[in-house]
């Protein structure tokens, strides 16, 4: 996406993580106030599934997607 010119800085990004993992997945629910932050983008969110998402980078059972946030760009953080 970035280099389509579809997203231009990593905070207009949402990062999208699914797993079949029960455990990584409560892993990163206790994490989740936090992802968005770790990722330094504007939105992060975890699922748990049997199937990746098309597109999406898949390592050891853990998919991640990165797609453009959704919203408006805040003028004083930058945030989506």
């Amino acid at each position: 996406p970035r280099s389509q010119g579809v997203i231009g800085s990593a905070l207009e990004c949402a990062v999208h993580i699914t797993t079949e993992d029960a455990q990584l997945k409560a892993a990163l629910d206790a994490q989740a106030g936090s992802l968005a932050e770790f990722f330094i983008v504007s939105q992060a969110d975890v699922a748990e599934t049997d199937e990746p998402p098309l597109s999406a980078l898949s390592e050891g059972g853990l998919n991640v997607k990165v797609s453009r946030a959704k919203g408006q760009k805040c003028a004083r953080c930058w945030r989506v």
